[in-house]
């Protein structure tokens, strides 16, 4: 039995399962926005074992508070809070929708190695 996916939490044993599913949340001044996401992540993945993280890159609107807040209250809610940084540039996927702030220029350095790693041949 694989003991990260499957298995009992145990104090004893140390071992919490990890989630099926992470979902990873750009942020920069969503501090009201948080709060929704959680509630529809948990009301869209009633059936499925997840967790969200939400990336900040230093909100001065108190986004990382909001989301610690929420943590202490569902360990499936969890921050990353990225000072001295641009904006998280979002890596488009088919079916993700961007809200506004994740879609607003930021500096360019790491979007031109993404595109030289996305061309290469694997």
């Amino acid at each position: 039995m694989d003991q990260l996916t499957k298995g009992p939490t145990s104090i004893e044993t140390g071992i919490t399962p990890a989630p099926e599913l992470s979902v990873v949340v750009p942020t920069y001044n969503e501090r009201d926005n948080v709060p929704l996401v959680v509630e529809l992540l948990k009301r869209t993945l009633e059936d499925v074992s997840w967790e969200v993280i939400f990336v900040d890159d230093n909100s001065p609107d108190g986004t990382a508070a909001a989301v610690r807040a929420l943590g202490a209250a569902d360990h499936r809610v969890r921050c990353i809070r990225r000072i001295g940084r641009c904006r998280a540039r979002p890596v488009t996927l088919p079916y993700s929708m961007p809200t506004s702030s994740m879609t607003r220029p930021c500096l360019p350095p790491c979007s031109n190695a993404f595109a030289r790693a996305t061309s290469m041949s694997w």
